[in-house]
Formats: structure tokens, C-alpha cells, sequence
């Protein structure tokens, strides 16, 4: 993204290509303001030339950026790779259709989320670097903590902390789901975290995280004060990325812990890419502050989607799509749901356990149809094992 050019390098299976598009400074201008408007807790006072204005911005943005390419992506699994001020948008909330409609109601948007499964990544690099696609076989999936803050004083956050009340619940529910360890309140502690870290496929933080602008590598996680030892509560930037991380997935259901500082050529330096360098190929962020009650639902949706075999981009849409189809108009608007997204390899963490609706692979053998029948699986590696028995069939009849 140049001030008056934008290059989309699109790379399927079977094709590349470069598209140039000019651009002028409405474009920034939209970007700024789709960012403002999903990212804003005032939705309450959004006026229907508010709404307006969004649609007309949000559709605006997709035609520049993926209206050329629809052809080519279409139903397809979305890898962004995003640059500059690209980085702050949720591109699931982009429009693909006008919108006509004065009644302001987010539901019925015809968002990009319900075409595609999408995730991001900040570097083709990256996103290779730590590519794995191997099932999770350790027996622990999933190490949650949920921290509460009574005792957090006001010289570590600048300011008071208060409690989340439903991260407990958060935790506790997909603790139960994912056959978990969860560590809640006084022993949510930072040394307790940095002790166990290391032995789970899944790290999940709900608490509090602290941002800072000026410096990135003093954004933290806020963990329980120990006032017996008066230990740090605070994880900063710098010292995730002295850690060692063998988790498969961390997820950081926090407020804004894809945001941070924009370094030209190297994306937002945040919270969740320190991860990244710390080791492990796939994280949950958030690209602004989240709603507590909004965030548990949709992280239990999540996981859900996760334990049956989806990829992580798949389980995402799907909890997402469910929050949507499920909630009443009033708490549909972005800023609800949209600020999760799942960043790094998407690949499937556990093998297929349901979803057993099976499709039909057809040859056609000297004018006669012959049907091959097998279970739809959202596992990539054993589709791509049943389509290589397929082809070698194929061969076998047609030498």
C-alpha cells in the first residue's frame, strides 16, 4: 500500500498473479473509518447516516482490494497478508454487496465471513516459518488462566483494574470442553504461568492486557498480584519473547492484543507476535478492546469448532457466524464479534469426531456414472490422503 497505489499479489494452489490498482486519499479515509466504527462501544449513538457512511466505506474498501480477485477466491480459505493501515481493519467485516437498506441492522449485512474462512498472517515468512500440520497428541490440550485483580495495585496499571466478570465462566466452559487445566483467580499468577506454559498444545489468557503505544515491548498481560511475596504481576512484550513456547495455539482473549506500534515493512510489533518469536505457529488476537460476555460466547463457539476438526480460520468463521444467527440486533454490531481473528498457521488441531454428512466424488466410466462416497472431512491432511487414493483410481482406469 503506497500513498497513491495498491498491489494485491494473490497466490492460489494453481495460479499467481500481481494486480496495480490506483488509489486516492478516500481510501485511507475509508479504512479509517470502517476502523472507528467496528472498533467503537458507542455503537448506541450510531445515527442511520452513521450506518450509511459505514456500508458505503466498508463495501468501498472490498471492491479495491478483493472485488478484482472474487473470481479467483471465491469459497476458497483467505490468507491475508496485510500492510500498513490494512493491519486495522477486520477484513471479515468487509461488505461484498451494496446495501440499500436505512434499517440499521448489522445482522443482515452481507459480511465477508459468511463467504469465506479467513485468517492472517504477518509475513509469508512467518506464516511458513512455523507451518505445521500435524495433529495435537499431547494428553494436555489446554492450560486457561483467568486472573482476578483485587489486589492489583495502582503503581502496576496505572490505574485500577477491575475484574472480568466472565472470564471464569469463559474458562471454566471450554476448560470443560477441552478436557483443560484451569487456573483461576489467586493462582492466576505470572510465575505460575510461565512455570506450566510449556507443557499444554493450547495456551488460553482471559484477563486484562495493558497497552502501550510509546514502547511495545512494555505492552503486558496482567496476572494476580501475589501480595505474599509481592511478585510482578505484569508479562511485558520483551519478556515474551525471551520465552520458549511449544503450544500449537495461544489465545488472547484480552482488549487489544493485536494492536501496537506500525513499523514500515514489518507490520503492528504487538503483544501477539511476540508469540510468534517466542515459538508457537498460531494465536487468537484481538484488534481492539472486547466485551466480556460477548468474548465467552464466542470463544466457547470457537473451541467447539476447534475439537471437532476444523481448521482454525473454519472454527472461527463458524462461532462467529453462530454469534450472528444468535444474537438479537442490539449486540450484532462489529464491535461485538469481529475483533477475534486468528493469526499464523490454520490448520486443524484434532482429527474429524463429527460433521458426518458425506458427498459424492463422480467418474465417469464408458458413459456410466460411478459414485464415490465418503465422509466431508474438514481436515486437510485426510482430504488430501482420500484425493490422492482418488487420482490414483483414476489412473488405474485410465492409464
Amino acid at each position: 500500500l503506497s500513498d497513491k497505489m495498491i498491489y494485491t499479489f494473490v497466490i492460489t494452489k494453481n495460479y499467481y498473479n500481481l494486480y496495480s490498482q490506483k488509489i486516492d486519499e478516500d481510501f485511507n479515509k475509508n479504512i479509517n473509518l470502517v476502523r472507528k466504527y467496528t472498533s467503537t462501544n458507542s455503537y448506541g449513538n450510531i445515527t442511520k447516516n452513521d450506518f450509511k457512511n459505514y456500508t458505503a466505506a466498508s463495501y468501498s474498501i472490498y471492491k479495491k482490494v478483493l472485488q478484482p480477485i472474487e473470481s479467483l477466491v471465491r469459497w476458497n480459505h483467505l490468507i491475508i497478508i496485510p500492510d500498513e493501515q490494512l493491519n486495522l481493519i477486520s477484513f471479515e467485516t468487509l461488505i461484498d454487496k451494496p446495501v440499500t437498506s436505512t434499517e440499521i441492522n448489522y445482522s443482515k449485512l452481507p459480511y465477508l465471513i459468511y463467504e469465506h474462512p479467513i485468517s492472517y498472517s504477518y509475513s509469508a515468512t512467518i506464516l511458513y516459518s512455523g507451518y505445521s500440520n500435524s495433529l495435537s497428541s499431547s494428553e494436555n490440550k489446554m492450560l486457561a488462566f483467568a486472573p482476578n485483580y483485587n489486589n492489583v495495585s495502582t503503581s502496576l496499571n496505572r490505574g485500577n483494574l477491575s475484574n472480568l466478570k466472565n472470564t471464569k465462566e469463559e474458562t471454566s466452559k471450554i476448560g470443560s470442553l477441552m478436557n483443560g487445566k484451569i487456573v483461576q483467580d489467586n493462582l492466576a499468577t505470572k510465575n505460575n504461568f510461565l512455570s506450566m506454559a510449556k507443557d499444554y498444545n493450547i495456551l488460553h489468557l482471559a484477563m486484562h492486557a495493558v497497552l502501550d503505544d510509546t514502547n511495545p515491548m512494555y505492552s503486558k498481560l496482567v496476572f494476580t498480584q501475589n501480595q505474599q511475596n509481592n511478585e510482578d504481576a505484569m508479562l511485558n512484550t520483551a519478556d515474551i519473547y525471551n520465552m520458549q513456547i511449544n503450544s500449537k495455539l495461544v489465545v488472547l482473549s484480552a482488549c487489544n492484543t493485536g494492536n501496537g506500534t506500525m513499523r514500515k515493512g514489518e507490520g503492528v510489533m504487538s503483544l501477539a507476535r511476540a508469540f510468534f518469536y517466542a515459538g508457537c505457529p498460531s494465536v487468537v488476537m484481538t484488534l481492539w478492546s472486547v466485551e466480556d460476555k460477548a468474548s465467552s460466547e464466542l470463544m466457547y463457539n470457537f473451541y467447539k469448532y476447534l475439537s471437532q476438526g476444523n481448521s482454525k480460520d473454519k472454527a472461527m468463521q463458524l462461532a462467529k457466524i453462530d454469534y450472528l444467527q444468535n444474537n438479537p440486533p442490539s449486540k450484532t454490531h462489529p464491535f461485538y464479534w469481529a475483533g477475534y481473528v486468528a493469526i499464523g498457521d490454520d490448520s486443524p488441531l484434532y482429527s474429524e469426531t463429527t460433521h458426518k454428512v458425506s458427498y459424492a466424488y463422480l467418474l465417469l466410466i464408458a458413459g456410466v456414472g460411478v459414485g464415490i462416497t465418503a465422509p466431508i472431512v474438514t481436515n486437510r491432511r485426510l482430504k488430501r490422503k482420500f484425493l490422492r487414493k482418488l487420482r490414483a483410481l483414476r489412473h488405474f482406469l485410465f492409464p
